[in-house]
């Protein structure tokens, strides 16, 4: 993802032609949903395709701190057969707990995926229901 569009989707200043402005707290974000998601997935690997049961169960796969951190900001929302997911890219497994603004007004929040990818996804309102509820599966 260039820096342009990843400040279009963090809702950051407009790039100009010669430098984007990123913000660090979307890329910081983003680093944690993914290095999540690809441990869940690790996880998964190693046992029989299951995802973890809760957070603290990656701990082998995860350093301390950052586990720590990731369980304080984030919820682990699958917990089931990785054969249960049919769109790995388009199934969440790790949510972003509380929503943060942008300078712009909007409301960001950031997402691991299970095929190990990272998004920020914007509200105008702070409402992520209707999105979060077309790519999480349900219990």
């Amino acid at each position: 993802m260039s820096c342009a569009s990843l400040c279009l989707i963090a809702g950051c200043a407009t790039p100009s032609r010669h430098k984007a402005a990123v913000n660090p707290k979307a890329i910081e974000k983003l680093k944690a949903a993914k290095d999540g998601a690809l441990a869940c997935i690790r996880y998964a690997d190693a046992h029989g395709g299951q995802f973890p049961p809760n957070l603290p169960a990656i701990a082998g796969y995860a350093n301390t701190n950052f586990l720590n951190q990731l369980d304080a900001n984030f919820d682990l929302v699958y917990s089931g057969a990785a054969t249960n997911i049919a769109k790995p890219y388009a199934t969440i497994v790790l949510k972003e707990k509380r929503a943060w603004q942008t300078q712009g007004g909007h409301w960001i929040k950031t997402y691991g995926f299970a095929d190990g990818h990272a998004e920020l996804h914007r509200s105008n309102d702070g409402n992520f229901d209707e999105w979060e509820n077309e790519r999480i599966i349900k219990p």
